[in-house]
């Protein structure tokens, strides 16, 4: 059976009670008498203490600050996400030792930023979409530790500011050069080719569609592990395969149907996603050169045609299904076959019945499922429900059932029967 919902340990509870105590000491308490009272606690529980407080949602921005100076602004992350931009710079200017810094949303000035950046040379991942600059970049540039950076959104770096970044270790690019009006389109293959050729720990770059174009103009090998392309023809596959020999995700938007048999050249894949296709005289088939797939999501693509799932997709491990045309013939094939399944998502009814997972729930099938959304799915009752908790000794969620043939008070008691008793 499914397991219940467990109860929180001991630690968890009374880390809870501690930054309640904490909080309410905020409010009646002076500073020094809360540290005293904080002295002695390791660090890690210091950390838990702050991560709650910093995190909660009913907390304000004042008393996230009074802590904040409480523990001595020696945290390794900060996320101004969680507080409000009047006390973004405090937090900035007073932040020591951080490790992860996230500035998503923060309307801090060029020059407070980069003052900042002097200071937290120990930085590991860095966050600052909107806001990076050509000086802005050469601050970055001399972060040696830094395995993850994120400059998307609408920035006001160019060319030369995107060639100073020869970071070592950096492992993780989040970029979107077609917002940036000071990198012209005509140009941004090009210097994301340089960029490339300037990170040679480089294994991931996000939110960036040419990796194709890119690939093919790279001199040598590459460490990437994770693309987007749009185009995918014979010269970029055989481009990828060749260059980016440990290519383990691929993500492919409208691509043109014609080009879909190149990925056969691909065999490392683990994880593909295609959004927006329509086929009319081709098919995606996928055969024995995808065996490796782990994670398949499609999106907005019709015509899917898989003949054998036990044979084509035996580790397929978590399937994705948006708005896509598919048979039911495909999908029983997938949920009897692909025995490794652990969550799948599909927004379309394609008419699963009850009759259709008794059936599949017989056998091994469906055994290390852990979370099944079905958007909409009319002819499936609470019995289907039932039967998925018996049979699925992993299963934690099933999503909403507003699709399902289900009443609300038949939810309100599969809600009752999986708490803890």
């Amino acid at each position: 059976m499914s397991p219940k919902k467990p109860v929180d340990s001991l630690g968890c509870l009374c880390l809870e009670a501690v930054t309640q105590i904490t909080l309410f000491s905020v409010k009646v308490a002076r500073i020094k008498e809360i540290k005293r009272y904080l002295s002695e606690a390791p660090q890690k529980i210091r950390e838990d203490i702050f991560a709650k407080v910093v995190t909660s949602s009913t907390t304000n921005s004042h008393d996230k600050w009074i802590m904040y100076e409480v523990f001595q602004y020696t945290f390794p992350w900060l996320d101004c996400r969680n507080v409000s931009k009047a006390y973004h710079q405090m937090f900035l200017e007073r932040a020591k030792n951080l490790l992860h810094l996230n500035l998503k949303g923060s309307s801090i000035n060029e020059r407070s930023l980069i003052d900042a950046l002097k200071k937290l040379d120990h930085l590991k991942s860095l966050a600052i979409p909107s806001l990076a600059s050509d000086q802005t970049l050469e601050e970055v540039s001399k972060l040696r530790h830094l395995v993850l950076l994120d400059i998307s959104g609408v920035n006001s770096f160019t060319s030369a500011g995107l060639r100073l970044l020869k970071i070592t270790h950096l492992e993780i690019l989040i970029i979107g050069l077609e917002r940036c009006p000071n990198v012209t389109s005509s140009d941004d293959q090009d210097i994301m080719t340089e960029v490339v050729t300037n990170l040679p720990s480089l294994r991931e770059v996000r939110t960036y569609s040419y990796m194709g174009d890119v690939v093919l103009k790279l001199q040598g090998p590459t460490n990437l592990e994770a693309i987007s392309i749009q185009i995918l023809d014979s010269n970029v596959a055989q481009s990828i395969a060749r260059k980016c020999p440990r290519l383990k995700k691929l993500s492919m938007l409208d691509p043109p149907s014609c080009q879909l048999q190149m990925l056969q050249n691909l065999k490392r894949l683990r994880s593909l996603r295609v959004e927006n296709l329509e086929l009319q005289y081709a098919r995606v088939n996928f055969d024995s050169s995808m065996r490796a797939l782990e994670t398949l999501k499609l999106a907005r693509v019709k015509g899917i045609e898989v003949a054998d799932a036990a044979v084509s997709l035996p580790n397929l491990e978590v399937l994705e299904l948006i708005e896509c045309d598919v048979p039911k013939d495909l999908v029983l094939s997938i949920l009897k076959g692909c025995r490794r399944l652990r969550r799948v998502a599909m927004s379309n009814d394609v008419g699963l019945t009850d009759k259709d997972l008794l059936s599949i729930c017989k056998g091994d099938s469906l055994k290390n499922l852990e979370q099944l959304w079905l958007t909409r799915a009319r002819h499936l009752s609470s019995d289907s429900v039932v039967l998925l908790m018996n049979h699925c000794d992993k299963l934690v969620l099933i999503g909403t059932l507003n699709g399902w043939n289900v009443e609300k008070v038949e939810t309100n008691y599969l809600s009752w029967k999986k708490s803890p008793q």
